[in-house]
């Protein structure tokens, strides 16, 4: 919930569209209490069982397969960082990431 919370701070007078899984979080008594007092927030599941529909599939397949593919961190902190400023990288290129929702072809 802390990510909706920073979403809405953070992006000010326009509507918040969020895409998601049916994952257990994103169905608890407290997210569907904050999203009732966030009229801004509009959200959306993604259909059960299909990955590839969801662009975030492929944000992590791209992260495995290019930004991280010979990376071999000492332990879980190294992983982390490694994987923090892949993000960060990729944060640059809206191409990049346009190209993973295009191609789960929810773009329209």
């Amino acid at each position: 919930m802390g990510f909706l919370r920073h979403l809405v701070r953070h992006i000010r007078r326009r509507p918040i569209l969020v895409f998601w899984d049916s994952g257990p979080h994103h169905r608890s008594r407290l997210v569907r209490e904050f999203l009732n007092g966030e009229p801004r927030l509009k959200t959306h599941r993604f259909p059960g069982y299909s990955p590839e529909l969801n662009p975030d599939e492929r944000v992590g397949s791209y992260l495995k397969k290019h930004e991280l593919a010979s990376y071999a961190p000492r332990d879980v902190d190294g992983l982390r960082r490694g994987v923090r400023v892949s993000v960060m990288r990729m944060r640059v290129r809206p191409k990049l990431i346009r190209s993973f929702v295009e191609a789960s072809h929810l773009y329209a």
